[in-house]
């Protein structure tokens, strides 16, 4: 791909330096999420489900919103509050590499001079296959960075030492915008952009790995729209990530393919996880917890990428989602509030093996895509009738108890017409008239530990139905794991 064009500023002279053998202030990383995450597990004797979990170290100009609370891991449940009946399966070992490559750097940067202009400079002038390191420290930047180089690593000398501050950018823009393929950024934190974080297009193998997207004041609609945004890409590794404080999704993958989002944290957004138009999708050993709903796979109208498909979601953590919503536009405005997990208008996908308490609203949620929820589109080439998701063996704990009385929450029981009390399951009973002739099949439900839902009955009659969840209980199917190259690769 074309190299940006960019002119040669004096002050590369003196803070990019060329290097032999690699990066100096390196500094400890992060301790591995996907590690501490990797057994969602249940005491057969005790029947305690807990995930083990270690605090990713943040920034300390973090630490009013990153409190010592809210990132001292999961709470053991206790063994009154659920019913397991015997150990819940590990997820199955990818067989990833623990830690990335050990690479050497090309260029190294540091915090003197203008950093604009000697870190720009660095990602333009380092050859394809190259690194670029950051040293430790903050760097204060007016503008958006550009990345248009292929293959190339910018590596930080890790999340709570490398912080690249963009709370000063002049005329809006992203933190990080990603246009050419095989990219990685690793072991920083992108701090307060205007706009998204980090955001990839069209790319085509893409890794994060142990990267920070936050914003200083959470709850605003004044941040940025997404944490990382990768958008129309293929091949995708997102891993040991932190989001927070994003107007609409912490960590967003969008009309994507083969992508594996694995031992990440995101809290205090509209969305912990958006899942938007994709197909192949991996979400596992993740903590999801304090956002507004915790995880939304959806499939938007209007879109150039009209698939949504086989997002495999399990082995995660989602907890505590009933931030209220603080979003503006339509659509991200119309999100409930005490969601845990939502299905809207999407198919294929398989929920299992996750632990889902503590949601106000309801624990999942499967709908249609509708033009009330959405806004006007384009009717005749949308499908948004969910069909044969497949939700088993999951842990449900106090869910759908007490909806929170936020306006978005408000709004979507008066659209379903909902009235307490609700469940933790929760239908519209929407379904494409010519279902079977179209080859599709139902939704199926096995969880033996609920024994209701509730049913909207949008497409039916328009009253709040409790039905018995035995009558949607078959057999889906399955999913395997997805296993990007990158992440086979190790992923530099």
């Amino acid at each position: 791909m074309a190299r940006l064009a960019l002119g040669r500023w004096a002050a590369l002279s003196i803070a990019v330096v060329l290097v032999a053998s690699g990066c100096s202030g390196q500094g400890d990383d992060a301790d591995a999420l996907a590690d501490a995450l990797a057994d969602v597990t249940s005491d057969a004797d005790t029947g305690d489900a807990t995930v083990e979990h270690d605090t990713q170290d943040l920034p300390d100009t973090q630490d009013d919103a990153l409190d010592a609370d809210a990132t001292d891991g999961a709470p053991d449940l206790d063994a009154d509050e659920t019913e397991l009946g015997d150990a819940r399966p590990p997820a199955e070992d990818l067989g990833l590499p623990p830690e990335p490559p050990a690479l050497t750097c090309d260029l190294t940067v540091g915090t003197e001079g203008d950093v604009q202009t000697t870190v720009q400079e660095a990602l333009v002038l380092v050859p394809e296959g190259g690194v670029v390191c950051l040293e430790a420290g903050t760097y204060v930047f007016r503008r958006q960075l550009d990345i248009a180089v292929d293959a190339i690593t910018l590596r930080g000398a890790g999340q709570a030492d490398t912080i690249l501050d963009f709370k000063k950018s002049e005329n809006g823009g992203n933190g990080i915008r990603i246009s050419s393929d095989r990219v990685t950024i690793r072991d920083l934190t992108v701090r307060d952009p205007p706009g998204d974080g980090v955001r990839a297009d069209e790319v085509v193998g893409l890794t994060f790995w142990r990267v920070s997207a936050i914003w200083d004041t959470v709850d605003t609609s004044d941040n940025g729209a997404y944490g990382l945004y990768p958008v129309l890409c293929k091949d995708v590794l997102i891993r040991e990530c932190f989001a927070e404080g994003a107007k609409d999704a912490g960590i967003y993958l969008g009309q994507s393919q083969q992508a594996l989002l694995i031992g990440n944290e995101v809290r205090g957004n509209i969305m912990g996880f958006e899942i938007e138009n994709s197909v192949d999708v991996d979400v596992r050993e993740n903590h999801i917890h304090d956002n507004t709903v915790g995880i939304l796979i959806t499939h938007l109208p209007d879109r150039p990428f009209n698939q949504s498909a086989r997002t495999k979601l399990h082995h995660n953590l989602i907890e505590s989602n009933n931030l209220p919503n603080f979003g503006t536009q339509v659509g991200i405005s119309h999100v409930p509030s005490g969601l845990g997990v939502g299905i809207v208008g999407s198919d294929a996908n398989e929920v299992h093996d996750n632990i889902v308490r503590d949601h106000g609203f309801s624990g999942l949620a499967i709908l249609m895509g509708s033009t009330t929820i959405f806004g006007p589109f384009n009717t005749d080439e949308y499908e948004g009738w969910p069909h044969d998701n497949y939700v088993h063996d999951n842990t449900w704990v106090d869910n759908g108890t007490d909806p929170p009385d936020d306006a978005s929450t408000m709004w979507m029981m008066n659209y379903l017409g909902l009235q307490e009390p609700l469940a933790t399951l929760l239908v519209d009973s929407c379904a494409q008239p010519d279902a079977a002739a179209a080859g599709q099949g139902p939704n199926c439900f096995e969880e033996p530990s609920l024994s209701d839902y509730v049913d909207a009955q949008l497409c039916g009659s328009g009253e709040q139905v409790t039905g018995e969840l035995s009558a949607l209980t078959c057999e889906g199917t399955a999913l395997p794991a997805v296993v990007p190259a990158r992440a086979r690769a190790g992923a530099r």
